[in-house]
């Protein structure tokens, strides 16, 4: 009485709104509180007691064995997997297992229409993706992050707090028989803490069974003691509702005020999963798809230029320039092999094999119609601009020329200056646009050559040539049978054209 007294003196003079003197009225009310049936701390002594000690140990035993397997399953993918299908249905497994990598290399390299295969694939993962269902997605997140709950409270260092209580507690001994003692509540104050961030996300009302069910499918020796578990579920709920732990911390701390730290566990794993499914198929699909093109380019390759050790014939817009862009982050030449085979195509076959006969029939033939000679004609000469075009594209890019030249200097002090590097990506850019020009033009003019000799050839397999009236007198005037020579002709345009839509792919 005499204590109260005073301090209600010393209010008084202190003045109403004294801030420790709030605190200090504040703290003694939470003593008053815990005085009433607690038996894990003794308010007097400012101890906590045996009996928390106990019930920490009691939880030790049961989910303490699990920290070494559980420590790091946030970090674990194949966990994480474990968890999302352990939710999917047998028809999502086995969409799952055609869209791994090894499966979808199977299927396309075995397929006799590679576009149609790929396309099926992407249907199968879009299908995949829209399978998962909100309901489903939640669920499947909602179990994990009840998993990281139950990893934190396994990985709680009891053995660390509950050695203050009986400090020859061996770690992991259960059969030893521990003898806590009351001490002082400061010696566990962060420890109580640190349980308190984990108690205040715990629920006991959470379905653990599914967990404990999931954990077991992971791990055959992650099996719990499904009574013990209840019984500590209990004690566990009992303090948290009770909030005993947190104004133990108050007191000890003097503190009324202190907060526990929100550590709420929010993550996504079936987003994850998905992504991974997704981007090992589409690689997958990547990969075959390169693999296929390169095979496609390498054939037509040798059709066209026989074997031969390298067709290169480039020196400035060549792939090896391109290392140095790749380096400064820059976009480089995009059209390197088309705008290559199209130059060596136009100086090793064109003049010698491509040009005889299409004059012979442009010079010599009496064409039926204008407009299909027209067509010919027109296209035939504009084939032949673009090979100058290719070698100049290329000799621009000498050091000596001026395109070459700036390039030079932008390289140069592209690495400091951003304003060269610029200025050096749109130079770029600007002789990407010519290639493009020329690659566009060529293929679209060895098209149309291409597709005038095709039907005259058909005409000639019907026994009536019809678009060129002198087809016999042609004939007499060549040594070499002009249909083979046309056969040749064409099939070369055609491997050409081929050969470029192949490397345009990706661009």
């Amino acid at each position: 009485m005499l204590a109260d007294l005073i301090e209600k003196i010393m209010t008084l003079i202190g003045g109403k709104d004294d801030p420790n003197s709030k605190n200090k009225k504040l703290i003694k009310e939470i003593k008053k509180s815990l005085k009433k049936s607690n038996k894990l701390f003794n308010v007097k002594k400012d101890e906590v007691t045996s009996t928390l000690a106990q019930f920490f140990y009691n939880l030790y035993k049961i989910v303490g064995p699990f920290n070494d397997i559980l420590s790091n399953i946030d970090s674990s993918k194949a966990f994480k997997r474990m968890i999302v299908e352990s939710y999917m249905s047998e028809k999502q497994l086995e969409a799952v297992d055609r869209l791994t990598g090894d499966e979808i290399n199977k299927r396309l390299l075995s397929s006799k229409n590679v576009k149609l295969t790929a396309s099926q694939v992407q249907k199968e993962i879009i299908g995949l993706v829209s399978s998962f269902s909100s309901e489903l997605t939640n669920q499947i997140n909602e179990s994990y992050n009840l998993l990281l709950i139950f990893r934190d409270l396994s990985c709680f260092n009891y053995y660390f707090l509950l050695k203050k209580f009986d400090s020859r507690l061996p770690n992991y001994d259960f059969v030893y028989k521990p003898s806590f003692s009351d001490i002082s509540a400061s010696y566990v104050s962060e420890d109580l803490k640190d349980f308190l961030e984990i108690l205040q996300i715990f629920n006991a009302s959470n379905n653990w069974k599914e967990i404990f069910v999931i954990l077991e499918k992971y791990r055959s020796n992650m099996s719990i003691d499904i009574k013990s578990w209840n019984k500590v579920l209990r004690s566990i709920q009992d303090i948290k509702s009770s909030n005993i732990l947190l104004n133990i911390v108050k007191v000890v701390d003097e503190n009324p005020y202190y907060e526990v730290k929100s550590t709420y566990n929010d993550n996504s794993i079936v987003e994850d999963y998905i992504k991974v499914i997704r981007d090992d198929a589409e690689e997958a699909l990547k990969g075959v798809l390169k693999q296929k093109k390169e095979q496609a380019i390498g054939k037509y390759i040798e059709m066209i230029f026989g074997d031969v050790g390298s067709v290169e014939r480039n020196k400035y817009y060549t792939k090896h320039a391109n290392i140095t862009y790749e380096k400064k982050e820059l976009e480089g030449y995009t059209y390197v092999d088309p705008i290559n085979y199209l130059r060596a195509y136009f100086l090793d076959y064109f003049k010698t094999e491509t040009k005889p006969v299409i004059e012979v029939l442009l010079i010599q033939g009496q064409w039926a119609t204008h407009v299909t000679s027209q067509e010919f004609s027109e296209a035939f000469h504009k084939i032949q601009e673009f090979l100058p075009k290719t070698i100049e594209l290329d000799s621009s890019l000498a050091d000596e020329e001026p395109v070459g030249a700036r390039i030079k200097t932008m390289l140069r002090k592209s690495g400091k200056d951003m304003i060269a590097k610029n200025a050096l990506d749109s130079e770029i850019k600007t002789v990407n646009k010519q290639a493009k020009i020329i690659v566009e033009g060529s293929v679209q003019n060895l098209i149309i050559l291409g597709n005038v000799i095709k039907a005259i050839l058909e005409e000639f397999k019907s026994g009536k040539v019809e678009a060129i009236i002198n087809w016999k007198e042609l004939q007499n005037t060549q040594e070499e049978p002009l249909e083979e020579m046309m056969l040749r002709t064409y099939k070369k345009l055609f491997y050409m054209v081929q050969l470029i839509q192949q490397t345009l792919k990706g661009i």
